[in-house]
């Protein structure tokens, strides 16, 4: 073997090592950022929006902390959260849900959930048994006259991206 070909096969060897580290090193290296606690502890900068005692929304920037978690990332998800804190007190009324709470582990109850469908950008019921959802009644009557009181409402609560 002469000099330039004993070179290549070092090159070579040395080229598979490299790759062969970098591999392990990616292995050993966990994403700095895997949980809400971690943002506290490296003090990350957070920025967003949340809603206040007279439920206006503002916005929010400051480094991560305890009193941070009611931040969401965009406007659009606090607007959403305030639609479902108003949707809850309704469906708790008489007229609606009253005191009944779906029990999701018996299939054999029913349950009508309202959902939204983007690409027809339309609301609809369907039963949903067994699949936990937020909007959701023991009557389908009684989920569509819910959503033609409340369709601003429920579709404020869709609008989460």
């Amino acid at each position: 073997m002469n000099i330039q070909e004993r070179i290549k096969q070092l090159e070579e060897n040395f080229a598979k090592q490299l790759a062969e580290l970098k591999q392990e090193l990616q292995k050993d290296e966990k994403p700095k950022f895997r949980n809400y606690q971690d943002l506290i502890n490296n003090a990350k900068l957070i920025t967003g929006f949340y809603i206040e005692v007279n439920a206006d929304i503002y916005t929010s920037e400051g480094v991560a902390g305890d009193s941070d978690k009611n931040v969401f990332a965009t406007e659009s998800q606090a607007k959403s959260a305030l639609a479902m804190s108003q949707l809850s007190q309704l469906m708790r009324l008489g007229e609606y849900n009253g005191d009944w709470t779906p029990y999701w582990k018996d299939e054999d109850q029913d349950k009508w959930g309202v959902f939204y469908d983007a690409l027809e950008d339309a609301l609809y019921v369907a039963k949903s048994n067994h699949t936990k959802q937020f909007l959701v009644f023991y009557y389908n009557d009684i989920a569509y006259n819910f959503i033609e009181a409340n369709k601003e409402l429920i579709l404020q609560y869709y609008e989460q991206q």
